[in-house]
């Protein structure tokens, strides 16, 4: 897999000075997981139009390390802070490596970086004035004499204090003259700004360099967490030549203990036949050790590289515990039944329907909505505890409350008279007899509250039964 490797070697310029080398090597995915190195390329979204990894923003906060600047030099302004560009600007979709934006903001780094084991804002006058010795010309002379004295009467007086005897009558007879023959760097010995902007290239930003063992291995190899314990692995059906969704298997990679569990994608929008492709593979891969699920040697997973194509879309370095589930969905044959409660009746409904309720059910429909509210409380109060016993049956095994729907769902149908009020009588059963929130049982009641409490409150939407409730002993009916 390829890899990113950081040296330092000398300036080609300043040999005190040292430079950040990058290149692209191949390690095995043995070396890329249990040492953390980053996968170039191989950290995109699904898309492949971001990179998710955020490997620029982890570098740029090491840089920025105050253990690794200069304070001698950083109170001039050549130890500054580097940063990454916004996420907006790091749109791409390429598969060549070498347009990887990571990489790319990396090299930028190099370029504007310089490495030293120590140095003083002195020791850098001093390099810079060294530096210009040796390439002093007439564009070199010109250009600091010109940012030295703007003004054009200013650079002739100079130059007369240099006994120079040429004419100056306008700016351009200055520029035709060659400074490097009467002007040296000893004229600038007390300019140090001026002399370190022209005698070292760019703007120079400077880092210990130890700085670079802070994101690279002891080998060099870029590396910012101790280990990569998650990533995705397409696999193609044995005799396909090329990986794509058609005919392969996703699987989410998890490693432990220096063993990969792989735990297949199953849901019908990946294929229609991913089942079967998955079992066929884990049949192939792995025989004995799963039907869909397996576990293998991370030698054995690099023995199926040259039919997989892997990928790292989980792997942030800034934003940590994000990660992609592995999806199935349940097969229509093996679903369990779910059930939940239908509306039940509340104060917000408007007096008309509130009076339909009541004449179903022979009470009296006129009266303010408070009145028919406290009317309705008790209807249902009195329906409770008539039908309890066959309630007690209908629930009778215990149900499980959860969260999450399932794949098929009804109503609670319980052999209660309904006229418009059995949803709401039901709610108040399983707030009475709902333990822990999560289990349902005829053997147990909440004496805390009354049925009559419980309804009022049900009207008033002070609480509420949500979830799917499943039988623990399949005597469920509908």
């Amino acid at each position: 897999m390829k890899v990113i490797q950081v040296e330092l070697k000398p300036d080609g310029e300043i040999p005190e000075f040292k430079r950040m080398a990058i290149s692209i090597v191949e390690r095995p995915l043995r070396e890329v997981l249990l040492n953390g190195l980053h996968p170039v390329g191989l950290t995109q979204d699904f898309q492949g139009y971001w990179d998710t990894s955020s490997l620029a923003e982890a570098i740029a906060e090491r840089l920025n390390r105050e253990e690794h600047k200069l304070p001698s030099l950083k109170e001039f302004g050549h130890s500054f802070d580097v940063s990454a560009p916004p996420k907006e600007k790091r749109w791409y979709m390429s598969d060549d490596v070498s347009k990887n934006q990571p990489l790319d903001i990396l090299r930028g780094h190099a370029q504007n970086l310089y490495f030293v084991e120590e140095l003083s804002y002195p020791g850098l006058v001093e390099i810079a004035r060294r530096r210009l010795r040796s390439i002093w010309n007439q564009i070199v002379a010109r250009e600091m004499f010109r940012e030295k004295f703007w003004g054009f009467n200013d650079q002739r007086r100079f130059l007369k204090d240099k006994a120079v005897r040429t004419t100056f009558k306008t700016r351009k007879d200055v520029d035709c003259f060659d400074l490097s023959e009467v002007l040296g760097v000893e004229d600038f010995r007390n300019d140090d700004k001026l002399l370190v902007r022209h005698g070292v290239p760019d703007v120079p930003n400077f880092r210990l360099a130890r700085t670079v063992g802070s994101f690279t291995t002891v080998g060099g190899l870029v590396s910012v967490v101790p280990g990569i314990g998650r990533f995705q692995m397409r696999v193609a059906m044995p005799g396909e030549k090329e990986v794509h969704s058609g005919n392969s298997v996703r699987y989410i990679c998890l490693l432990k203990d220096g063993l990969v569990r792989l735990t297949p994608e199953l849901q019908s929008s990946e294929d229609k036949h991913c089942r079967e492709k998955a079992k066929h593979l884990a049949q192939e891969i792995a025989p004995g050790r799963g039907k869909y699920c397996f576990t293998l040697e991370i030698e054995e997973v690099e023995r199926l590289l040259p039919r997989a194509r892997v990928l790292f879309p989980d792997l942030n370095y800034v934003e940590r515990g994000k990660s992609t589930p592995s999806m199935a969905n349940v097969r229509r044959d093996m679903a369990v039944d779910g059930f939940s409660l239908g509306a039940v009746v509340t104060a917000r409904m408007n007096n008309e329907h509130l009076a339909e309720l009541l004449a179903a059910h022979g009470e009296k429909t006129s009266g303010t909505k408070d009145e028919l509210v406290e009317r309705l409380v008790g209807t249902m109060t009195r329906l409770y505890r008539k039908s309890r016993r066959k309630l007690d049956g209908y629930f009778r095994g215990g149900f499980l409350r959860l969260h999450e729907g399932l794949v098929t769902k009804a109503s609670f149908a319980p052999p209660v008279p309904d006229h418009g009020l059995r949803d709401s009588v039901v709610a108040v059963y399983v707030l009475k007899h709902l333990r822990g929130s999560r289990i349902l049982s005829p053997d147990w009641e909440n004496t805390a509250y009354t049925a009559e409490d419980l309804a009022r409150a049900l009207m008033a939407r002070r609480v509420t039964v949500e979830g799917v409730f499943v039988a623990t002993s399949g005597n469920a009916r509908r």
